[in-house]
């Protein structure tokens, strides 16, 4: 912000990142865990092992967990006041 950026410039820097990484980690562990329901099929009782709803509704509450901790803190980075930021790095 020091040299001109703006804040969703700040936040758009953290996000990709976290999203990738997010998107990654799903993409693996629907599938393994589509496998192990499988597996364990014998053991669930009225359930279905590749029941669509549960596993969207998983992923969609990854989702909102990994935006709420990627997000807040690419928020609180963005609106920090650039001289006080370049103050505090002078010390550490």
């Amino acid at each position: 912000m020091a040299l001109g950026a703006q804040r969703w410039q700040i936040v758009w820097m953290v996000l990709p990142g976290s999203l990738l990484l997010t998107a990654i980690f799903v993409a693996v562990g629907v599938p393994l865990a589509m496998a192990a329901a499988m597996g364990l099929e014998s053991s669930l009782y009225q359930v279905k092992p590749l029941d669509a709803a549960s596993y969207l509704f998983a992923v969609e509450g990854v989702l909102a967990v990994a935006l709420a901790a990627s997000g807040l803190p690419a928020g609180r980075a963005g609106s920090i006041d650039p001289l006080s930021a370049l103050r505090a790095e002078r010390f550490e």
